[in-house]
């Protein structure tokens, strides 16, 4: 039984994968039902989707813009991400790598945002336009501003 179905399978597959005679038909005809038999009666009928083609052209759809992610790691008094960034929208993804409660603030150039408070362990995001110019990166979390968990950027 396995002997008659394994030949009309791969017949199936092959039509499909092979595109038929090389016409797109799923814009000539509607999708047509193939049924596999063993002999015994049918037993199974797939649809043929038109749609997968391989002579088709057409783009599936038109890409999509994606912004950058910066990734920022905030330890006790220091912030490590890079000094300069290129204009336009980013997404800072924020890790507190540190031991205490730590956020991320941006302020500069019509920007002031900032992530929520993250614990231990913990991340966020951030997502900003960023025009050219300076702006000042900080952690507002208990004085550590102060404490000299300030950097300043350069965007261009």
């Amino acid at each position: 039984m396995r002997k008659a179905i394994l030949p009309a399978l791969l017949a199936l597959l092959c039509g499909v994968a092979c595109g038929g005679n090389g016409r797109d038909e799923a814009k000539t005809s509607p999708p047509k039902n193939s049924t596999v038999s063993d002999g015994n009666g049918p037993r199974a009928t797939a649809r043929l989707d038109p749609s997968l083609n391989p002579q088709r052209d057409e783009p599936a759809s038109r890409p999509t813009v994606v912004s950058p992610i910066q990734r920022v790691d905030l330890l006790e008094y220091q912030i490590n991400m890079p000094d300069t960034l290129h204009a336009g929208t980013v997404n800072f993804r924020v890790d507190n790598a540190g031991k205490e409660n730590h956020a991320f603030a941006i302020e500069g150039n019509g920007v002031a945002q900032k992530s929520e408070i993250l614990s231990r362990g913990n991340n966020g995001t951030v997502t900003v336009t960023l025009k050219p110019g300076t702006y000042t990166i900080y952690c507002p979390v208990d004085h550590h501003r102060e404490k000299g968990m300030t950097k300043t950027i350069v965007v261009q």
